[in-house]
């Protein structure tokens, strides 16, 4: 696929400028970690009418408007070590096991990692330990 040209700073005035800020400011207050590409994305979508397209951007899914890196092999063993330790304690996983990842996140992989097949061997050892 071809990039498409779709932005640029010389096309934007002071005015634009301050628009956009408040745009931003305004999806900032509503869904705190929102992806501003895609904010952005849908600003231009809607012809950089920013009452467009916060109603656009309200429209969308969830989980369209947030994006979640990859989770690295290292990351998710900190995370079982962290669920080991506290349980479904987030804030105490974030805080001293996985400090490179929000507390949004940790949940939003949990969630995601229940449905795994790592999910249920953990458990299985979960069980096996707990047994002994």
């Amino acid at each position: 696929p071809v990039d498409e040209h779709l932005w640029s700073p010389s096309s934007v005035n002071n005015e634009d400028d301050e628009k956009i800020d408040m745009y931003l400011k305004a999806i900032r207050n509503e869904y705190s970690f929102a992806d501003v590409e895609i904010s952005l994305q849908t600003l231009f979508n809607c012809q950089m009418d920013t009452e467009s397209a916060l109603v656009k951007l309200r429209q969308l899914p969830v989980k369209t408007i947030y994006t979640y890196c990859e989770w690295t092999l290292d990351e998710i063993q900190h995370l079982e070590e962290g669920l080991r330790e506290y349980g479904k304690n987030f804030h105490k996983i974030a805080l001293y096991k996985c400090q490179n990842r929000s507390v949004r996140e940790i949940i939003h992989y949990y969630y995601q990692w229940k449905k795994s097949e790592r999910f249920h061997s953990f458990i299985e050892e979960q069980q096996r330990l707990s047994a002994i």
